[in-house]
């Protein structure tokens, strides 16, 4: 089947990208639900929207929370691209007054950081920065950086989080420059 073939090259674009992956699986088992009761355009069509509504509900709610963790002044380190609900967050930032700076590692292998999220970030007029992964700690130990977010891969029920190996350093740095 064509489709199939599109979701494998679609998924083949974000490697680490589960949700991208699991969203093509959904669509693709709606369609064979369907049958040839209904066209495959108009239940992808169908599912999508309903599915983009639930993602902005979710990332607008994650990026009021995330804002209410800012302090005009600060300047921020991310690390890989957190989506939309970072975004928002620096959107609500930017509507409550609060004056953020945004500084990006580059996010090896696939600089998800330089090409997604300082992207995204300088299109929204914020004061943003990118750097190399090794240069956040040396950021961290001049008083550059007052928080730290990343995405995350995976987070499990009792709160453990997963991410790119890099995540890790950037944690204890943090901790250890609080």
């Amino acid at each position: 089947m064509q489709l199939k073939k599109a979701a494998s090259l679609l998924m083949a674009t974000r490697p680490t990208g589960f949700h991208l992956a699991a969203l093509l699986h959904k669509v693709l088992e709606k369609i064979d639900q369907a049958g040839s009761s209904q066209p495959p355009s108009e239940v992808i069509l169908a599912y999508l929207q309903r599915a983009l509504v639930r993602q902005r509900e979710i990332s607008q709610e994650t990026g009021r929370q995330g804002e209410s963790l800012l302090a005009s002044g600060d300047t921020i380190l991310t690390h890989c691209f957190a989506g939309a609900g970072l975004l928002y967050m620096l959107q609500y930032a930017r509507d409550n007054g609060k004056d953020i700076k945004v500084v990006c590692t580059e996010t090896r292998p696939y600089l998800q950081g330089a090409r997604l999220t300082a992207w995204s970030v300088s299109e929204m007029g914020m004061d943003t920065t990118l750097i190399t992964d090794n240069m956040a700690a040396w950021c961290m130990s001049q008083g550059m950086i007052q928080k730290v977010f990343t995405a995350a891969d995976r987070i499990a029920m009792d709160g453990v989080v997963a991410n790119k190996v890099g995540t890790l350093q950037l944690a204890i740095c943090a901790r250890y420059f609080h």
